[in-house]
Parts: structure tokens; C-alpha cells; sequence
């Protein structure tokens, strides 16, 4: 299977979809569903998965930990 890129835009929707961080806008919240689905599909249909690593440094890890799988996905 192909490796696959999620962008922290991405990471960031799946953290507001999940309540792990704050939502402005309420009404969005099935555009960040919509993301966190996408993920979801993303980590069920591929082997190798690569997140960049250059995300706020005060906020790098609580967004590793959130999405580490067992499997290690790099961060990269």
C-alpha cells in the first residue's frame, strides 16, 4: 500500500471532533466530523502513515498522544 500524508489541518479537525480541542464555531462541527471519518479511513486502509512534525511546540505533544497508534506511526 501507498504511505500516506495527514496534514495538521487534518489533526487539528480530529481533535475538535473529538472534543480535545475548542470548537469557535459549533456549527462546524460536522465539517470536523467529516475529517475525523476521513482519518479514520486513512488509518484503517493503510499501512504507513506520516504526520509531520512541525506543529506549535507547546501543543507537539498532547497531538502525539492522541494520535500514536500501537504500530508507531513516524512523525516525521
Amino acid at each position: 500500500m501507498a504511505k500516506v500524508l495527514i496534514d495538521n489541518a487534518t489533526i487539528s479537525s480530529v481533535q475538535r471532533a473529538l472534543g480535545k480541542a475548542p470548537l469557535k464555531e459549533p456549527a462546524l462541527l460536522d465539517i470536523e466530523h467529516v475529517a475525523l471519518a476521513r482519518f479514520c479511513e486513512t488509518v484503517l486502509l493503510n499501512d504507513s502513515i506520516v504526520v509531520p512534525d512541525n506543529y506549535k511546540a507547546e501543543l507537539t505533544a498532547k497531538r502525539k498522544e492522541l494520535i500514536t497508534a500501537p504500530n508507531g506511526y513516524p512523525w516525521v
